[in-house]
């Protein structure tokens, strides 16, 4: 198979899991607030659920990314190419989060004498393992959706058009909310989560959607 059609392909079906990932991510935050869940309960099987996606999702970005850098014109690798290196930057930060959560924290619940997991569990006003997924999701995913943007700025296809703005508003957005700790305005979390949560999935599927464009126009 030509290199080029492999890394569409990996790049097409990294995009599918991320979008499949996103739902799922978004049905169990929707019994979470339905069913009146507490954020910061660790032990509750829906945050152990969360973390668990979280974990794992975050990494299908990376073989997304790899595509976009390999498939980028010449003169706009090092945009690309930028912006790879924040999604690493973004994946690692975000995973160490969850993995802190799974092994650490949940088995710490059961032991009697432990003191101070108030401040490494996923969520939590003092938690520093939330600090550092705001880190994550406001700070590096906003930089590496704005360097994205620049991989396809001038492009009139519909596509490529819409992905440049979709990356521009919600690389804008996520740095809002990487704010709302730094000068405590709760207000811009809110605005932060409309970057990482919404504009990431349509990123996603926005993404998907040129892949699957070019796959079909490469011979086989």
């Amino acid at each position: 198979m030509p290199l080029h059609k492999m890394t569409l392909r990996i790049g097409f079906g990294a995009a599918i899991i991320n979008i499949v990932g996103g739902i799922v991510y978004l049905v169990i935050l929707g019994i979470i607030i339905g069913t009146s869940t507490s954020m910061v309960d660790a032990g509750a099987p829906l945050l152990v659920a969360v973390s668990t996606i979280m974990l794992i999702g975050p990494l299908g970005l990376i073989p997304l990314w790899v595509a976009i850098y390999l498939l980028s014109a010449e003169e706009r690798k090092v945009y690309s190419l930028i912006s790879l290196v924040f999604i690493i930057l973004f994946s690692a930060t975000t995973t160490i989060n969850r993995w802190v959560h799974l092994t650490v924290v949940r088995p710490a619940l059961s032991v009697p004498a432990a003191q101070g997991l108030e401040w490494f569990t996923p969520y939590g006003t003092y938690s520093i393992m939330y600090a550092i997924e705001l880190l994550a999701y406001g700070w590096f995913l906003g930089f590496a959706l704005l360097a994205l943007a620049f991989v396809f700025r001038g492009c009139k296809a519909g596509v490529e058009r819409g992905l440049f703005w979709a990356c521009l508003l919600s690389g804008g957005l996520c740095l809002m909310g990487a704010l709302s700790r730094l000068m405590d305005i709760s207000v811009l979390l809110v605005v932060g989560l409309l970057g990482w949560a919404l504009g990431l999935g349509i990123i996603n599927v926005l993404l998907a959607v040129w892949l699957f464009r070019l796959v079909k126009n490469v011979p086989a």
